[in-house]
């Protein structure tokens, strides 16, 4: 969250985050929140990487590791 919020506001992204998080950086002009409706948006993820990149192992490494944990429910 902490490298989203300083790349939101110099660059030309969307991005979701929980609304605790995006009203403070509203507050202070640092993003704008549109008004989407996005429940059960994310009942899917997909991860996208480059084929060379040299931290792939380890991501997929760590991908398959969180699949394996029970799902937090907090």
């Amino acid at each position: 969250m902490s490298l989203m919020l300083e790349l939101l506001p110099v660059s030309t992204h969307v991005a979701l985050m929980p609304a605790s998080i995006a009203r403070p950086a509203a507050l202070r002009g640092e993003l704008t929140i549109l008004p989407l409706q996005v429940d059960d948006l994310l009942s899917e993820t997909r991860c996208f990487w480059r084929g060379d990149d040299p931290t792939l192992a380890l991501f997929r490494a760590c991908l398959a590791r969180a699949a394996d944990q029970p799902r937090f429910s907090g």
